[in-house]
């Protein structure tokens, strides 16, 4: 399944306990650094920072959530310049899900951990 797979993939950006990081940044030149943040329980930040106009601007930035006892990782929002998707519209009922926005955050979160993991990003 697609959220194992992505924890599989995150574990070889970041090797095993990855989920125990607070905040750390990756280079792997000549591309965009990652930045990669833990912002709550279990949950995460990650972007590439491109610069427009003196501003910086992330795109794509995700969250993601851990579930570390099984394994899985769930995309969350995605976030680029032209737009902003959030799998759980209503943060005060997480029983209410965009499950079209799940399956596209969750398939595109899986092409770009291919894309860091082909690009080089390791963490040391």
């Amino acid at each position: 399944m697609i959220y194992e797979l992505n924890y599989k993939r995150m574990e070889k950006i970041f090797r095993k306990h990855w989920f125990n990081i607070n905040q750390v940044t990756l280079k792997s030149e000549p591309f965009m650094d990652l930045h990669f943040e833990k912002i709550g329980e279990n949950t995460f930040a990650m972007a590439h920072y491109f610069e427009q106009n003196g501003d910086l601007v992330p795109d794509p930035d995700m969250e993601i959530r851990v579930f570390p006892e099984k394994g899985m990782v769930e995309a969350l929002t995605f976030q680029s310049q032209l737009s902003y998707s959030r799998v759980y519209p209503d943060p005060e009922n997480p029983n209410l899900v965009n499950i079209r926005v799940k399956i596209e955050l969750n398939r595109f979160l899986g092409m770009w951990l291919r894309n860091l993991i082909n690009q080089g990003f390791r963490f040391q």
